[in-house]
């Protein structure tokens, strides 16, 4: 476990320019060991996560699948909003909806910019970013301070299958459920995806909903917006940690044939290097698509799945993300598998880093909130219609 902690995690050297050595930690968590007469595998499995619960990194996990224990090591920072909504007039607030039955409409509500979420009809949501679940707060309502429901916005969980499409209207719709392909059947089904891009390049309007996306292969998410745009390049600061652990655990991963597998094994064990491979930086200009195009995202929203934000916002500028932030699962990525036979603990170890992208936990915000994502992206669509 030490070995793949300090030789393959790609956040090692990241955190400790934060105050965060494992190393350190590890040596910490031995001596604690040490002192006891018998550790139990649960025992241990809290004792580590514990040692280490400093680090925020979503794509991070330790998992000890016999005894239905899952470590991650990030909270998601979640918005609750309250039950009505909000229009500006001068220095005051006005509630212009409300199914919160202690306020009213026309009611005033104090309000400090933090708590203001803009929507994309010009009106504002009430709402607290929160790493923990909660379910009431304090609000100042007409001059008195009152106790208000909040709740999260429903998330979308992903389908079983990749994506899907339909048109409403003239307006194109794709749902993409997952960038990853786990067989030959859904790797086809993946190039059709990836055919859609080029098919919408003439389209006015289109709407990705990428909620519940929780990733996969960035690869995919480059080639779609390469087909649609005729360019997708986007920088995210990525350097691989490259070690004999990483390496090897690639193979393991993406090399099914056993000769090629025991071939390639060789090579890398009797190559000790150890180095950060990173890649240079690109110009980033428009490409081709020059209509509408709104993603849609929530918290459920991750890694490869956050890189379209990222590629699509870079490559398509006049594109409008609604929904609510995603996951914060993109300071890292390139995830490697491991399993302690000892422990019984499986790991999920990321080998390379996107530095500086975002808040781990917070992730992209999106330019318009909403509870209820596809419908005011539809809205938007059919008022720039009309207009």
């Amino acid at each position: 476990m030490e070995y793949i902690l300090c030789n393959i995690y790609s956040g090692k050297d990241f955190l400790k320019k934060r105050g965060i050595d494992i190393s350190g930690r590890l040596n910490d968590l031995r001596s604690k060991i040490i002192r006891v007469d018998r550790m139990n595998k649960v025992e241990f499995f809290e004792v580590l996560c514990a040692a280490l619960r400093e680090i925020e990194d979503n794509h991070l996990v330790f998992t000890l699948p016999y005894f239905e224990k899952t470590h991650r090591f990030c909270i998601h920072h979640t918005v609750y909003f309250a039950d009505f909504v909000l229009q500006k007039r001068e220095d005051e607030y006005i509630v212009s909806a409300s199914d919160d039955p202690s306020i009213k409409c026309r009611d005033i509500i104090t309000a400090e910019e933090a708590h203001l979420y803009p929507t994309a009809d010009g009106q504002l949501l009430y709402g607290v970013f929160s790493k923990q679940r909660i379910q009431t707060v304090a609000c100042v309502c007409n001059g008195r301070e009152v106790r208000i429901n909040v709740s999260p916005v429903p998330t979308k969980k992903s389908d079983a299958k990749i994506w899907s499409y339909e048109k409403y209207q003239n307006i194109d719709l794709v749902t993409i459920h997952r960038f990853a392909a786990f067989n030959e059947a859904e790797k086809q089904d993946m190039n059709e995806l990836l055919s859609l891009g080029s098919k919408l390049k003439k389209s006015k309007q289109i709407i990705i909903d990428l909620r519940g996306n929780y990733g996969g292969d960035s690869e995919y998410v480059r080639q779609f917006v390469e087909n649609l745009n005729g360019r997708a390049v986007f920088n995210l600061g990525y350097a691989k940690l490259n070690t004999q652990g990483s390496r090897l655990a690639e193979i393991s991963l993406y090399t099914p044939n056993l000769h090629d597998y025991e071939k390639t094994k060789k090579e890398i064990l009797a190559d000790p290097a150890a180095q950060w491979q990173c890649t240079a930086e690109q110009p980033i200009y428009a490409g081709q698509y020059q209509n509408d195009l709104l993603l849609l995202t929530d918290r459920e929203t991750a890694s490869s799945a956050e890189i379209m934000v990222k590629c699509v916002k870079d490559n398509i500028p006049q594109c409008v993300v609604i929904g609510e932030n995603t996951s914060g699962t993109l300071s890292t990525g390139d995830i490697r598998y491991f399993y302690l036979p000892n422990s019984l603990i499986f790991l999920n170890i990321p080998t390379a880093i996107f530095a500086g992208v975002f808040e781990e936990g917070t992730g992209f915000l999106p330019d318009f909130w909403s509870k209820d994502a596809m419908q005011c992206a539809i809205n938007v669509c059919l008022t720039k219609n009309l207009n």
